[in-house]
C-alpha cells in the first residue's frame, strides 16, 4: 500500500471513531423516549440522515440526484438497497433528505448489541428463515 492509502485509511479510521462515539453521545437519548413515538422516528431520521450527508463530505463523496422531486414529502418509503457498495445505507439514508423513510433489513441484525435496536426503529425486518416469516415480514409492512 503506498503512503497516500496508508494516510488515507488512518484519516478514514480516525474519522469513523469519532463519528461512532458522538453518535452514541446523540443517540443515547433518544432512545430512551418511547420506541414508536413520532418524535423518536423524527428525531432518529434527521439525526441519520444529517450525519449520513457529514460523513459522505468527511470521505469527499459528492452525491448528485436526479429525480428528487418526484418524491413527495409527505409520503412513507421503503429504502431498498442491493448493496453494491458499502457506503449504500449512507448514500440512501443521505439521498432521503429527511423524508419518511424506512430500510428492509435481514432479522438477525436486530440481534446485534446497539446496532439492533436501531435496525429496529429505522427498518422493517426481513426474517428470511422460512417462506412463513417472509410472509409475515410482507404483511408487516403495509
Amino acid at each position: 500500500m503506498n503512503f497516500i492509502g496508508k494516510v488515507w485509511g488512518a484519516y478514514a479510521s480516525l474519522i469513523f471513531t469519532i463519528q461512532q462515539f458522538l453518535m452514541m453521545l446523540i443517540i443515547v437519548p433518544i432512545l430512551i423516549i418511547k420506541k414508536g413515538a413520532r418524535i423518536e422516528r423524527r428525531l432518529l431520521r434527521l439525526f441519520f440522515t444529517s450525519n449520513a450527508k457529514l460523513l459522505l463530505f468527511l470521505f469527499g463523496v459528492r452525491l448528485k440526484q436526479r429525480g428528487a422531486e418526484l418524491l413527495a414529502d409527505d409520503t412513507n418509503y421503503i429504502v431498498v438497497s442491493n448493496h453494491t457498495t458499502s457506503m449504500d445505507i449512507l448514500i440512501n439514508s443521505a439521498s432521503m433528505n429527511n423524508r419518511p423513510f424506512k430500510f428492509l433489513a435481514k432479522a438477525e441484525l436486530l440481534k446485534v448489541p446497539f446496532l439492533g435496536a436501531n435496525v429496529g426503529r429505522l427498518s422493517i425486518p426481513v426474517d428470511r428463515s422460512s417462506s412463513d416469516a417472509r410472509k409475515q415480514s410482507y404483511e408487516d409492512m403495509s
